[in-house]
């Protein structure tokens, strides 16, 4: 049988948890804002950026202006693909919310 005790350490500790975790969450964007990388436009002369794969054939171009919004059917799924791979390796394990990945960012801004 559980003491009553036992079940109000568990709860204080649980509330602790939580409320540790917010406070820790929300000091952390605050510092985040900081941080922001800025860059310059690009330089002179160059009106683009060539994209290359891993085997150095050229697949497109990053331009400065110009970007359209398109549906989603217009993007090739190979792009798709590669896009959730490198933001987000492990997107289609958890259900939009990565526990794992906030626990490692956590860790990481905290110590």
């Amino acid at each position: 049988m559980v003491s009553q005790l036992s079940v109000r350490i568990h709860k204080s500790a649980y509330s602790f948890t939580l409320g540790l975790f917010l406070v820790l969450t929300m000091s952390s964007s605050v510092f985040a804002l900081e941080t922001f990388a800025t860059y310059s436009p690009l330089a002179s002369g160059y009106t683009s950026i060539k994209v290359f794969d891993n085997q150095r054939c050229f697949v497109g171009r990053i331009l400065p202006e110009k970007r359209y919004w398109v549906t989603i059917d217009r993007i090739p799924a190979f792009l798709q693909k590669a896009v959730v791979a490198v933001e987000d390796a492990r997107f289609y394990e958890h259900g939009g919310i990565d526990v794992r990945g906030i626990a490692r960012a956590l860790v990481k801004v905290v110590v």
